[in-house]
């Protein structure tokens, strides 16, 4: 006997969805990923500049940070000289002023330049994963449509042995027990 033209209907029409869903996610996935990496580039940009050696790139990749240790070194270099009197005093604050500020530019370069290599090597381990996770929806929605468009062969054909007589409905027996078995297990 087999599925009925309602049954055979309603199954189509499910594997349309299924396809349409994939394809959904599947776009969500390449709009989503597009705009990671939108939002990724000026990092990948600013530590693949730490990550070169190359002075000149560095110093471009730090001069925001180096400007403002800049002015609050020159701030505090007017206070002292409004504040304290001329002379050896004055001097050797200033001067351990500017010991502090050479340290501080060092630590910066230091730091950043040393922690630049992880950091770019691990800025995309999250997005990446979430993005082979919804991948991997789409992919099963893929298999879904197909799941159900196998089982709608399946039952065309066992509708057709159903016709043969006993052994076609032996067979049909066995092939939903088989069929059955087999996609009713979970992944």
């Amino acid at each position: 006997m087999g599925p009925s033209k309602r049954e055979k209907q309603t199954a189509r029409k499910i594997q349309q969805e299924q396809m349409a869903l994939s394809k959904e996610r599947l776009q969500f996935s390449r709009e989503d990923r597009a705009r990671r990496d939108a939002l990724t580039a000026p990092a990948i940009d600013y530590y693949g500049a730490l990550a070169t050696g190359d002075p000149e790139k560095i110093t471009e990749a730090l001069s925001p940070q180096i400007s403002l240790i800049d002015q609050r070194y020159q701030q505090a270099r007017k206070q002292m000289e409004s504040l304290l009197p001329a002379g050896p005093l004055r001097d050797s604050a200033i001067a351990r002023l500017e010991r502090d500020r050479a340290a501080n530019l060092g630590g910066l370069y230091t730091g950043q330049i040393v922690s630049s290599l992880d950091k770019l090597a691990n800025l995309g381990s999250g997005f990446g994963s979430f993005s082979l996770n919804e991948l991997g929806g789409g992919l099963r929605s893929l298999e879904g449509a197909a799941a159900n468009n196998r089982n709608l062969m399946q039952a065309q054909a066992a509708g057709k042995q159903a016709t043969m007589g006993f052994l076609g409905d032996l067979a049909q027996v066995g092939g939903a027990v088989a069929t059955g078995g087999i996609s009713g297990m979970k992944r």
